[in-house]
């Protein structure tokens, strides 16, 4: 089991991982399919990474709700095809996530 300062010290990391990731990533839409592209949350590795950080935020609160959620929300991205195009609506929810997540960092 991990001690309480590295608890802390992950949990610092994933506050930072969630905040670059609200802000600093594109929510914006290409009308052109991409492949390869900066900083925009309709790429996969978006996802990966808000699935992530509220996974750890989740396992080290204990926040069995937050959990659920991000489980739900990483299954509906795990069969997408890399060639279907991601929706406002999942960016959306992933900023919802995010936002779950802080909310339960500011309380912890």
């Amino acid at each position: 089991m991990e001690s309480s300062s590295e608890n802390l010290e992950a949990l610092d990391m994933a506050r930072s991982c969630l905040l670059e990731l609200r802000d600093e990533w594109s929510p914006e839409l290409p009308t052109e399919f991409m492949l390869s592209a900066g900083n925009y949350k309709f790429r996969g590795n978006w996802f990966q990474g808000v699935a992530s950080a509220c996974m750890l935020v989740a396992d080290v609160c204990g926040n069995e709700d937050l959990m659920s959620a991000t489980n739900e929300f990483a299954m509906k991205r795990r069969g997408k095809d890399v060639q279907e195009r991601t929706t406002a609506q999942e960016i959306w929810e992933g900023d919802q996530l995010i936002e779950r997540a802080l909310q339960i960092l500011d309380q912890f």
